[in-house]
């Protein structure tokens, strides 16, 4: 994951990558932090897996 936080602006998350798959920009919220901002990337990545679980990928 890359993330990034301009100096005076909310953290974002650029990139998240995980085996063979990738995202650019992805839906992940903004935060005041980059602790906030990697728990909101933790999250992006656990809906993914579990959506993929109940697909049966």
């Amino acid at each position: 994951m890359t993330a990034w936080q301009p100096e005076g602006k909310p953290a974002f998350v650029f990139v998240v990558a995980l085996k063979d798959r990738h995202w650019i920009q992805p839906d992940v919220a903004e935060a005041a932090d980059f602790d906030q901002v990697l728990s909101n990337a933790l999250a992006f990545v656990e809906r993914w897996l579990d959506g993929e679980a109940e697909q049966g990928g």
